[in-house]
């Protein structure tokens, strides 16, 4: 009789481990596509004053670089926004009235910072997925594997 409680107890035991996995995993893609979704809108919003940014200066390439970060695609998007980091770090040599840049420089730290949440989250992510026990039990399985967003938001 003992045998069997103790069978039950360890049945108990591994199937809450599961479920507890399972919705990890869970809350972990939740916050992947938060943090996408957050990634996107300050992307966009910096590619927004860019455009307002090279339309003072006259400047093509900034509002070009812009307009392309805003369209592209998603396989296309980190080469976008590294192009147009590029376009607006030779505007920084124009003169530029200081409001503006510093509201450039605003929105290009909230970028960053929406691009480290996003890499966190995508790192814990596939951290877990990697672990013994989800990837045995094929727990993510019929999840999209997240994909870091490596950009360069240096403007110096």
């Amino acid at each position: 009789m003992n045998g069997v409680l103790i069978v039950v107890a360890v049945g108990v035991l591994c199937a809450l481990y599961v479920t507890w996995l399972a919705a990890r995993l869970s809350r972990l893609n939740a916050r992947v596509k938060a943090t996408a979704s957050a990634l996107s809108v300050a992307a966009n919003r910096r590619a927004c004053v860019a455009i307002e940014l090279g339309e003072d200066l006259k400047e093509e390439s900034v509002r070009a670089a812009a307009h392309a970060a805003l369209v592209a695609s998603d396989d296309r998007q980190i080469a976008a926004e590294n192009d147009l980091t590029r376009a607006l770090r030779k505007a920084r040599g124009h003169t530029i009235d200081p409001d503006a840049w510093g509201q450039l420089e605003a929105v290009n730290r909230r970028l960053a910072v929406a691009r480290q949440m996003h890499n966190d989250a995508v790192r814990d992510t596939l951290a877990l997925r990697g672990a013994r026990t989800p990837r045995g039990l094929r727990l993510a399985s019929h999840l999209p594997r997240p994909q870091y967003f490596d950009i360069d938001t240096d403007l110096s």
